[in-house]
């Protein structure tokens, strides 16, 4: 008799059988069209662009907008709006952390207030903020922009809408490796969702169509022509509408003025989103409303982070642990997505500590009176279990004075305790019967425990060109921000601390001091930086950055944020720092499942067995069957035969 098994699993709800497509629906009303424009889509709130599906839509209902032009999914409802009005606006944007999108405000500002504890970098990295932000730093300007918007339709989703098969696998991938234990490949599934469903999924859009012109205006407009605010803002509504459109008072707009706002202008550029393409030669705001027609897009979006369908509603089947862990790794993701690509420093370009790639201005905008070293690092280890010992890649001796020691002038500050695990799966067979050998997987397991020091100065300030010079950190996948690559400057070294944070040090202080960046610190969730409280305290230390100093993040380690400190304005140039996408971790060698097998003659055919009891005896022998597990039986007759026939005996 076979053994008894529990086999625990999270199962796959069926999506819809009866599936329409829009088109089944347009040959039952072929004059009704196809709403385009439909939320449930990700969305990447640092970039502004869309992501994979999320939402799953069905037209089995043949449901239509409330004026019956157009047919939409069972998951949307659509608001037409019913009185129609453009919105014409001119605004000044001095500075470019004041920009906000023109398309993806709201989600932009109240997306990012859905996610605890993040700083406010919404649209941060996304292609009009770059340009707005080049041009104002390389042109010494300010950002006029003027435009029209126009909302015919807000399209929202339903509550608890059915949720694609691509998305929905997903998340319970993740949710089955919390099941098992797996929490490092939970992590790692959860930033690739991330990566491939965004941070958000839409969940209402303003659809119509915009026009707007961006203009950058050299600064000396304000200041030496005397123009005021709403004269600047009159004059652009009357390059870009005409006098008739409205904006400001234009009855006190001079040609003079108008003289001085065009040669002021640096740059100049018009978007158009939906309607008809934009024609310079008498072009009028009436005409351009005439023209939309069925050309119409998204104006402006809402959305909820994407950890917020993880409910009991849309996934029953979860135990309600496993659906909290699966909430909260999702979470974790997005906010290193965020955390990875958040920059500290100094916003004033007037300063000398200004950091072009700063998106939160973090007060440091004077620069501090002290110059710091690192005088080393290492790290210990300790290796327990099966497997090839993980501490031959853990273990780092300080290679100023080649021993688990700094050296003189510095001391050991820790930084950071972790632990790395592996898992190995061996397979060990024994002959069975003739032609068989069963086998069985055997799971090894290796743990090291690391505890990471760094050499921090006496009293703050290190001695003269002792130490090393600092060169910057990447890991396995993020670059590092001084040579925009996962590697060192020139005349520097990686040196690899906690489990893959690699630190650029060089001890040449004649070629290396090029690219050398000022250092003060390091710190983490777990241990706070002697260097903070004015430079040195023997009794606290602040989980912060001196004063003048910046904290740029190295990497996360088990959630845990390890950070450094510099100058606001030590990644060199006015390059934008592109995005770092996730995953930020590699890929873990983590995974508990194993099995049993009964093999055949060279290898040829295999059947996995979940549970081989111990009293199993070998073949039926009314069936000639093998006896896999509850009812399951592997037919021995037919394998023996190919068997045979393959060596010719048949």
């Amino acid at each position: 008799m076979a053994g008894r098994f529990v086999v625990v699993s999270v199962a796959i709800l069926l999506l819809p059988q009866c599936m329409t497509s829009p088109s089944d629906c347009r040959r039952a009303s072929p004059d009704v069209m196809v709403f385009e424009v439909l939320p449930g889509g990700g969305w990447d709130n640092l970039k502004n662009e869309d992501r994979a599906r999320i939402v799953f839509y069905n037209y089995s209902d043949c449901g239509m907008t409330e004026d019956g032009r157009y047919f939409i999914p069972d998951n949307v409802f659509v608001v037409p709006e019913k009185a129609s009005q453009v919105k014409i606006y001119s605004e000044r944007i001095d500075h470019w952390m004041n920009f906000t999108s023109a398309t993806s405000k709201t989600i932009n500002v109240g997306g990012q207030a859905k996610v605890a504890g993040l700083f406010s970098i919404g649209g941060k990295f996304s292609s009009e903020y770059d340009e707005v932000k080049s041009n104002q730093v390389n042109d010494n300007s300010f950002t006029q922009r003027t435009g029209a918007r126009y909302v015919r339709y807000t399209s929202k989703i339903q509550p608890n809408p059915v949720l694609d098969h691509g998305f929905r696998s997903k998340i319970l991938s993740i949710a089955n490796h919390h099941l098992n234990g797996r929490k490092r490949y939970a992590r790692y599934e959860s930033q690739l969702l991330v990566r491939d469903f965004g941070t958000h999924v839409i969940t209402s859009i303003d659809v119509g169509a915009s026009i707007f012109k961006v203009d950058q205006l050299n600064n000396s407009l304000s200041t030496s022509s005397k123009l005021t605010r709403s004269q600047i803002s009159a004059i652009a509504g009357i390059f870009f509408f005409g006098k008739g459109a409205g904006i400001g008072h234009t009855s006190t707009v001079t040609d003079q003025m108008t003289q001085q706002y065009a040669t002021s202008q640096t740059h100049s550029t018009i978007f158009t989103y939906g309607g008809q393409p934009y024609k310079p030669v008498n072009f009028s705001i009436n005409d351009w409303v005439d023209t939309i027609g069925n050309d119409l897009v998204a104006t402006d979006r809402s959305g909820d982070p994407l950890h917020f369908l993880i409910t009991k509603e849309q996934f029953p089947e979860m135990p309600n642990s496993i659906r909290a862990q699966t909430h909260d790794s999702i979470e974790a993701a997005i906010s290193a997505y965020y955390r990875f690509n958040t920059y500290k420093g100094c916003t004033d370009i007037n300063s000398p500590n200004f950091n072009f790639n700063a998106n939160i201005d973090d007060g440091t905008c004077q620069p501090p009176g002290k110059n710091m070293s690192i005088g080393g690092l290492f790290q210990n280890c300790v290796f327990t279990g099966d497997t090839d010992n993980l501490c031959d890649d853990l273990t780092l001796k300080n290679k100023k004075t080649g021993d688990f020691n700094c050296g003189e002038g510095y001391k050991s500050t820790l930084l950071y305790q972790g632990n790395v695990t592996k898992t190995e799966i061996r397979q060990e067979c024994e002959s069975y019967m003739v032609f068989w050998k069963k086998c069985h997987d055997v799971v090894y397991r290796g743990e090291a425990s690391y505890s990471t020091y760094w050499c921090s100065a006496h009293a703050g300030e290190a001695p003269p060109n002792s130490g090393f010079l600092f060169g910057g950190i990447f890991t396995k996948t993020v670059s590092n921000p001084v040579t925009k690559s996962q590697s060192c400057p020139p005349y520097y070294q990686p040196t690899m601390i906690t489990s893959d944070m690699f630190v650029c040090l060089s001890d040449d202080f004649e070629l290396g001091q090029r690219y050398s960046i000022p250092f003060a610190g390091f710190f983490s969730c777990q241990e706070g930086n002697p260097l903070s409280n004015q430079y040195f305290s023997p009794t606290f230390t602040s989980k912060s950055c001196p004063g003048g100093y910046s904290q740029h993040i190295g990497t996360i380690e088990d959630e845990c944020e390890i950070n450094y400190c510099t100058l606001a304005n030590s990644f060199f140039g006015q390059t934008a720092m592109p995005v770092r996408f996730p995953p930020f971790v590699h890929k873990p060698n983590e995974w508990n499942a194993t099995g049993n097998y009964i093999i055949s003659d060279e290898g040829q055919s295999w059947s996995t067995v979940f549970e081989v009891p111990d009293n199993f005896s070998g073949f039926n022998v009314e069936d000639k069957g093998w006896i896999v597990n509850s009812g399951d039986t592997l037919n021995v007759q037919n394998l023996l035969d190919k068997r045979n026939k393959k060596h010719g005996e048949l």
